[in-house]
C-alpha cells in the first residue's frame, strides 16, 4: 500500500485536530491534495483555514471541551489527533496535562462513541528513551510536556484495549517550510543562523539529536493510518547528528559560516531561569531550565520499525536543510505565523 489515502465515502470524512499547527497544517494540505473529505477542529479560523473553506469543513472549539470534540467527530472515518500544548514553558505546568491529556481523553471517548475506523495519535519521540540508555526513565520525565504526552499514550493504549483502533506516531525534531510556531523551532534555528543571529548554543558534549523533514512526518502519518497495526507505536524520524554538524549542513546549503559559542550548561540554566522570570511578566520564554537539560541528552532515534512495517522513507538531511534554507531566503512564510507562535496547536 502506498499510504496515500483515497477520498472517503461522501458521508464520512477525515478529522484533523491541531490543524492550525506546523505539522497539522501540512497534513491538511496533503489530505486535501489526495482528494479526502476533510474536517478540521480548531480554536479559531486562521487565514490559512479561511483560504481552504471551499475544500474543508471547519469545526470551531476547544480540545478540552468534550461536547465540542464529540460533535466534531460525527461521521468521522479517520481521526488524526495532533492538538497539543508544545511550549518550552508555561506559568502553570498543569496546563500541559489540561490540554494534552484532557484533549486526548476527549478524542478517544468521541472516537469510541462515533465508531471511528482509525485514530492516529501524535506523541513525541521524547517519551521513549534512546536504546541502551541506563537512565531512560529519568530523561523521559524531565519536562511536564514529556510527562503529559506519555500519559496521553496510555489513554490511547487503553482505548485500543477496549476495542478501539489506534496507532501512535512519535516524531523527532521536525522542521521545514510551514508555519513558524512553537513546534517549528528547528526552522527558526536555521533562520537565525543564516541571518547571523544564532551565536550561542548549549555545551552538550556533541550530543546527537534526530532531525526530520515535516513532509516526511506527514507521509509517515498517512502510512500509519493505512498500514499500521492497532496499538503499535512508530518513531517517525530522519537522521541523527550533532548540532555542530547540523550547522555545517546549513553552511553547505549556502549560508554564510558563523562563529557559535558553546555555553556551559550551568550558565545556560541561569540564563533560562531569567527567561522563566520574564514569563511571569508576559515575555514568552524561548527556553526553560528543564529544556536546557533535555537538549543536552544524546537522543538518537531509529525509524527502522516504521520503515519495515509502514514503508516509511525520509529525505536525506542535507537535502531537507537546503530545501528549508531556500524557502526561508525566498521569504515564503505563512501570513499567520506570528499569530500562532507558541500557542496550542488546536
Amino acid at each position: 500500500m502506498s499510504g496515500e489515502l483515497s477520498a472517503v465515502p461522501s458521508e464520512r470524512f477525515t478529522l484533523v485536530t491541531g490543524a492550525t499547527g506546523f505539522i497539522g497544517g501540512r497534513l491538511v494540505d496533503r489530505l486535501v491534495a489526495n482528494g479526502c473529505k476533510v474536517r478540521v477542529f480548531a480554536r479559531r479560523i486562521t487565514p490559512t483555514l479561511d483560504r481552504l473553506r471551499d475544500s474543508i469543513d471547519i469545526a470551531v472549539g476547544d480540545i478540552r471541551n468534550s461536547v465540542a470534540v464529540r460533535d466534531a467527530c460525527r461521521n468521522a472515518d479517520v481521526i488524526y489527533h495532533l492538538a497539543a500544548l508544545a511550549k518550552p514553558w508555561v506559568r502553570d505546568p498543569a496546563e500541559f496535562f489540561d490540554v494534552n491529556l484532557t484533549g486526548t481523553y476527549n478524542v478517544c471517548r468521541a472516537a469510541s462513541a462515533r465508531g471511528v475506523h482509525r485514530l492516529v495519535h501524535m506523541s513525541t519521540a521524547l517519551v521513549s528513551p534512546p536504546p541502551g540508555v541506563l537512565y531512560g526513565a529519568e530523561i523521559t520525565n524531565i519536562t511536564p510536556y514529556q510527562r503529559s504526552k506519555a500519559e496521553g499514550e496510555k489513554l490511547v493504549q487503553r482505548f485500543v484495549e477496549r476495542g478501539g483502533d489506534a496507532v501512535i506516531v512519535r516524531p523527532t525534531r521536525v522542521f521545514g517550510p510551514g508555519l513558524r510556531t512553537a513546534g517549528n523551532t528547528v526552522t527558526r534555528l536555521i533562520d537565525l543562523y543564516r541571518r547571523g543571529r544564532f551565536r550561542f548554543r548549549i555545551a552538550d558534549e556533541n550530543a546527537n539529536a534526530n532531525y526530520v523533514l515535516v513532509d516526511d512526518v506527514v507521509q509517515g502519518m498517512l502510512l500509519a493510518s493505512a498500514n499500521g497495526s492497532a496499538g503499535e507505536t512508530y518513531a517517525l524520524g530522519g537522521a541523527n547528528c550533532t548540532l555542530p554538524d547540523f550547522l555545517r549542513m546549513i553552511e553547505q546549503a549556502g549560508a554564510k559560516p558563523r562563529w557559535v559559542i558553546a555555553v556551559p550548561q550551568q550558565v545556560a540554566k541561569m540564563l533560562a531561569f531569567g527567561f522563566e522570570i520574564g514569563g511571569y511578566v508576559g515575555i514568552e520564554p524561548q527556553i526553560s531550565r528543564d529544556w536546557v537539560r533535555l537538549l543536552a541528552v544524546d537522543w538518537r532515534v531509529s525509524s527502522l520499525k516504521a520503515e519495515e512495517d509502514l514503508g516509511y522513507r525520509t529525505t536525506p538531511l542535507p537535502d531537507a536543510v537546503k530545501m528549508t534554507l531556500e524557502w526561508l531566503e525566498a521569504g515564503r512564510q505563512a501570513p499567520e505565523a506570528a499569530q500562532t507562535q507558541g500557542g496550542v496547536a488546536a
